[in-house]
This record gives structure tokens, sequence and C-alpha cells, in this order.
């Protein structure tokens, strides 16, 4: 068995903790000895440049390191290639104020994979209550593997917490300050170890401490009960109580920036990734790293973007925002070119890329495309399949009249806007469709054991 050693800081009990957190951080990684360690399916690919004072990360999603069997109980995905593509400023600049974090990755990993700590489920399924589920309070719930991750319907492997394998790969299972990532507003993530001294490189080490802490009393509405961290609005953030701002991060050096830079820290307590962004986060992120006009057609194949989502996207940015949703019925309306009240492929759809192809059996002359030269039928975008509500390829007057409400379905984020794999995604039909690959432990199924940390419930091999 592995068994951690750490040498004494300068200061005895800087020393404790750091080892003791060094030997939670060897003791998760060799626990995982235990269950059932996957190597991926696919390679990870990862290119990391900078552009015109912009860094850009093209990637897969794939991780670089083993993970938990995936599906599984509580995670009912498959991993699976994606294309990504995030921008952020190579030197990035803090705002004027602070922007919390919506529905939508906070950062990318060195290894091209998402830090995503939201979860959309929310208290009795009421997006409007303000009472989100935090995903990582209780145990298992999700299906998360020892990384703290698990993988969204399109097959997206995500961090919601420490990424635990890549942080001892990365270290050598050594307690040092590492690089593990870059968030949306272009500012360094980086694991939970400083210096003593965050302005000097020579100071010891030390574990740094999130400010937040559970609040104190009992609910006002929604949920009532006392505070225990099952919901993100049982916490609240504490000044002065830990090492870290209200972004989960600080200013000071570092190894890649010997002359100090603000940077966040991934915490092995709430919020465990940063939920608010120092700097302005870029688009990029909003789109889930997916492109401004297009989208994908499963793993690695794109999808020519249809008509009724340039059509809907007023403003090209990619993101169906709640005013364009808004005007969903006239958009419609305008696309009808024959004046019939109802909308055929050709028209909400537009001709294929290569001209006018082949028609699906049975459909008219304005039908879907049939089968392709592999034999394969073009995917039906998620968008066409919830406005289609009857399945017969024609988008009538009723669906177009119904047009706002059958897109505010498709939201599964529920921040009032829709972003390309929200529209373009597969068909929410698996068996956890109502949010993101069972990012949510279910309305009102949230453990009740008072804890916020994560659980540590393996031994390492020969422990009692």
């Amino acid at each position: 068995m592995f068994r951690p050693t750490c040498k004494r800081s300068c200061d005895g009990s800087s020393g404790r903790t750091l080892a003791a957190l060094f030997v939670v951080v060897a003791f998760i990684f060799v626990s995982q000895t235990l269950h059932a360690d996957v190597k991926p399916a696919f390679a990870s690919e990862v290119k990391i440049t900078i552009e015109d004072g912009v860094r850009i990360i093209r990637s897969n999603g794939i991780p670089n390191h083993l993970t938990g069997e995936f599906p599984n109980r509580g995670n009912p995905n498959t991993i699976a290639p994606q294309k990504y593509e995030f921008r952020m400023p190579a030197d990035p600049r803090p705002a004027e104020h602070a922007t919390p974090l919506r529905m939508q990755p906070f950062g990318v990993a060195i290894n091209g994979v998402v830090f995503d700590p939201g979860a959309a489920e929310w208290w009795n399924r009421d997006r409007n209550s303000g009472w989100q589920y935090e995903p990582l309070f209780g145990n298992g719930m999700l299906g998360v593997d020892k990384s703290h991750a698990h993988v969204q319907p399109t097959g997206a492997y995500h961090y919601h917490g420490l990424p635990t394998a890549l942080i001892y790969a990365l270290t050598d299972g050594k307690p040092r300050m590492v690089l593990v990532g870059w968030a949306a507003d272009g500012f360094p993530i980086y694991n939970p170890i400083g210096y003593a001294d965050p302005k000097d490189a020579r100071s010891p080490p030390k574990t740094l401490k999130s400010s937040y802490a559970v609040k104190h009393g009992t609910r006002p509405n929604g949920p009532g009960g006392a505070y225990d961290g099952t919901f993100v609005a049982d916490y609240e953030y504490v000044a002065g109580s830990g090492d870290l701002d209200e972004c989960n991060g600080l200013f000071g050096v570092t190894q890649e920036y010997p002359k100090g830079i603000y940077h966040y820290v991934l915490t092995d307590t709430f919020p465990f990734v940063p939920r608010m962004y120092r700097g302005t986060p870029d688009k990029s992120f909003a789109t889930h790293g997916g492109p401004g006009r297009g989208g994908q057609a499963g793993p690695g194949r794109r999808m020519p973007l249809p008509l009724i989502v340039k059509a809907l996207d007023a403003d090209g940015d990619g993101i169906l925002s709640a005013r364009e949703i808004a005007n969903a019925p006239a958009v419609l309306a305008g696309l009808d070119k024959n004046g019939d009240g109802q909308l055929t492929w050709d028209e909400y759809m537009g001709p294929p890329p290569n001209g006018r192809g082949p028609r699906g059996e049975g459909a008219g002359p304005d039908g879907p495309p049939g089968p392709g030269p592999d034999g394969r039928r073009p995917p039906i975008p998620r968008i066409v399949r919830a406005l289609d509500t009857n399945g017969d390829g024609i988008i009538d007057a009723q669906e177009i009249k119904n047009a706002v409400e059958s897109l505010k379905k498709l939201d599964v984020r529920g921040d009032g806007q829709l972003t390309p794999d929200e529209y373009l995604g597969p068909p929410p039909d698996g068996p956890d469709s109502r949010g993101r690959a069972g990012d949510a432990p279910g309305a009102g199924t949230a453990p009740q054991d008072g804890s916020s940390r994560l659980k540590l419930t393996d031994r390492p091999p020969g422990e009692n």
C-alpha cells in the first residue's frame, strides 16, 4: 500500500494541517482502486494556444486519468468525446463588480475537462423558488466518481469539485501548489495549496480554506427546516473566516506568475468550485464550448445550423435569450414562405448543405431528408422535436402559437435562455430527461446528514 509522507514545515501546526490534507488527497486516490477504475474508451485530446492575446483551449473533454464506471446507479450516461473551443483573455483584468456564475461551466482544466459545479434541480422542481440543490451535498446521490465528476446526457464528463486524480498526477502526490486550469474570465485556477504569505513563495505551504459557511437558523420559506447545506442558498460568505474571498480566490504569487496574480482556488468544502467571477467571463462558456453558430450531431459530428435557430438568434451570439424566446411565434410565422400557416422541413431547417437531398420514406416533397450514403438519417435537432409536438415533421399553426412554452421546456438549466447543447443536443428522452445527466438528487430527496464536506467512505487497502 502507498503510504504518504510529508515534511514538517517551519510552522508545526501548518505542517500538520498540510500533512492532513495530503493524506486526504492520497487517501481518495488510493481508495479508487477499491472500486471500478475505468480507462476512458477515447484518448484525451487538448490543445492550448495563445492567439492575439486570447487563450484558446480546444479539447474533446475526455479526461487523461481513470474515471469511475459510467453509466452507474446514480448517473445513466456514457462518456463521449465533445468538441470544445473555449476562449478567455490571456492577460485578465478584474471587473468593477464580481459576476455570479450562471448555469454554465466555471472554467476548464488543463486536461480539457470542464469545471461545472451547478445542478439543474430546485426544491419542488420550482426554478423560481430560489432553492437550488447543492450537488455535492450528501454522498453518492449523483453517481460522481472519486474525482467528483460525472457525465451529462451529451456524454460530457465534468468536474463538480476537486479533480482528485488530476491533482494527484500533477503533484505526484506531493503537497504543493499546482495550476489545474483557467476560469472563463482568464484567471488561473489552483488546487487548495498556497503559501503562508501569499506574496512570498519562500514562505511555507499552507492549506487554503474557503470563507463560506452554512447559515444559522431556519429557512424563511420554500423547503423550510434548518440550514444544513442541502441547498446553495444555505451557505453564506463570512469575510475573514477563511483565506479566500467571495469568489474563492486571492491575489498572490504562483510558479507561473512569480510577480503575483489574482487566482481561484478549488476547495474541499463549499463552494468546491467557485461560483463567482472576479473578471468578465467569455461568452464561449455560455455556449458550453460549442460553436456560436452551430452545434453537434453526436460525438465529434457537426450538423448544419437549422434556419429556425438562425432566425430566432437575432443577435447571432449562439444563445437564445429570454427576449428571443418570447419573440418565437412572430419569428416562426415569418419563416412561412408560402403563407399556408405552417412550416415544413425546408422552411424551418433550410435546404441541405449540398442541395436538395433525398427525402424520408413516406414524407412529402418538403419532408425531412432520407438516409445518407452511410444509411443513417441526419439527426433532428432538439429544438425541432420540442416545437413539433405531434412529431409529424410539420410545425403547424397551433404549434407556432405554443412555441414559447415549448422552447421553455428545453431550458434544463433554468436560466431563462437556451445554449446550443440545450436546443441542438440529443432529445431529452433518457432516464434523466428532467435535468443535466442526473445533476440533481431529485426534489426533496437530498440526504439530511447535516454535512457540507465531501465524504470519504472508503479506506485504503489494508486499513481497518
